[in-house]
């Protein structure tokens, strides 16, 4: 089993992402595979499978790279509030039924019993042009 990631995400970003896990009022449980892949339980049993990046523009090409390494990946967290997807990957993702989000838009979006594949904060709103809403 491979212990380090090959996407460069380094430990204390993966710390974060579990301490903000063990803080959400929705999640119960979760485990870690291949470092970086979580299987997050939420308080209604559901499963999320999130894959942890930390991306700071978010491109094509690295989503079907993701993709491809982890095909059961529905939701990813690309890290930082200020990391962000292309338009072409956004486009792509929602194709895919694939959400994309940063730190806080996915603690926004496991709030909802279906999650939105993309979760616009509301200071955002206005300005988000390059993403897109709804499951």
């Amino acid at each position: 089993m491979q212990k380090i990631n090959t996407w460069g995400v380094q430990f204390s970003t993966i710390v974060f992402f579990e301490r903000l896990l063990k803080a959400h009022s929705r999640v119960e449980d979760f485990t870690r595979e291949r470092d970086i892949f979580f299987r997050i339980e939420r308080d209604d049993h559901t499963i999320l499978n999130t894959l942890l990046l930390n991306e700071y523009r978010f491109g094509i090409a690295s989503l079907i790279k993701a993709l491809d390494e982890f095909p059961e990946t529905k939701y990813i967290v690309i890290g930082g509030n200020w990391n962000e997807s292309t338009i072409e990957a956004d486009n792509y993702a929602k194709e895919n039924r694939v959400g994309i989000y940063d730190f806080s838009e996915f603690c926004g979006a496991i709030n909802f019993d279906e999650p939105p594949l993309k979760f616009i904060k509301k200071d955002d709103r206005d300005n988000k042009k390059n993403t897109f809403s709804g499951a």
